[in-house]
């Protein structure tokens, strides 16, 4: 049974919701679908706002809101906050909406997650048993890496990694191994627009060290991280293949740097085996060293 301190705290809930959706011009009251579950009108509407960008690169805040079917002060608003959030993104010279950078972020932890994920797994776990270190598999993302999945080591020292998260592609193992196989002419525009921080004083900073050092990993077959983005961590990492000869994603083994004396050869082999392994689970066939034409 209701008393009045129930009443009292239910009118004033209703009335916040009220007066909230009156000042960001958004309706904050749950609906109920045909289940007779209770939807937020706003996520609806902000999801629909999403969808908009299915069939078109660039949209107009009208054509939006002709879309969407909500008004433009809603559109408006509820556009503010994409955009804050780096799901949708505007042109300052025509102020066109176009997906922001978030949701391909989440669209490739998803996509890849299903079919590359699923074949590496096995293999990713194999690795991480016989090394007692951490493994990660990544691909490139514009000039970041963005990990696909990781296995962490059950030693002390962790890495600072997490699923879904990405790091600059030209101070890691996984983004170099990336970067090394790339066509020439895309390779020389990515490190163009890299901007080169130092993280670390091994960090490469210079553009033409740095393309040498990648053209050093594919003559390799492997590329390493000594400490360029984080002092005391090592990795060595290796690029899987597709089908096509194409450099898809990367495969990794990072620990601290005093755990890899006297064990630099196995951690190479084992981690070139693994992306072998890998890339022949999506068809690949080619000798890993060939560069794309």
């Amino acid at each position: 049974m209701l008393n009045q301190f129930h009443i009292v705290e239910m009118v004033s809930i209703w009335g916040l919701y009220h007066y909230i959706s009156e000042i960001l011009g958004i309706n904050l009251m749950p609906v109920r679908n045909e289940q007779g579950k209770k939807l937020i009108q706003s996520v609806i509407r902000t999801l629909r706002i999403l969808n908009c960008f299915e069939q078109d690169k660039e949209l107009q805040i009208a054509e939006i809101s002709n879309r969407a079917g909500i008004g433009k002060s809603t559109a408006h608003h509820l556009l503010m906050t994409l955009k804050e959030m780096q799901f949708v993104k505007q042109d300052p010279r025509t102020k066109a909406y176009s997906l922001g950078i978030q949701v391909f972020k989440l669209g490739y932890a998803y996509f890849h997650q299903m079919d590359l994920v699923k074949a590496a797994r096995p293999f990713l776990q194999i690795l991480s048993d016989r090394t007692q270190e951490t493994v990660h598999l990544a691909e490139l993302l514009g000039d970041e890496v963005i990990y696909l999945d990781k296995i962490e080591s059950l030693q002390s020292i962790l890495t600072r990694s997490r699923i879904g998260t990405t790091k600059p592609a030209y101070c890691t193992g996984l983004g170099k191994a990336l970067l090394a196989w790339q066509k020439d002419e895309l390779l020389h525009q990515i490190v163009d627009r890299i901007n080169l921080q130092s993280h670390t004083e091994k960090t490469i900073v210079d553009r033409s060290m740095l393309l040498e050092e990648l053209e050093q990993c594919r003559r390799r077959g492997y590329s390493i991280d000594d400490e360029e983005i984080e002092i005391g961590l090592f990795c060595v990492a290796a690029p899987i293949f597709d089908i096509s000869g194409n450099g898809v994603a990367a495969v990794s083994i990072s620990c601290p740097k005093y755990r890899i004396e006297g064990r630099m050869d196995e951690l190479l082999s084992l981690v070139m085996q693994t992306a072998r392994d890998i890339s022949g689970q999506l068809g690949h066939t080619v000798p890993m060293g060939q560069k794309p034409e």
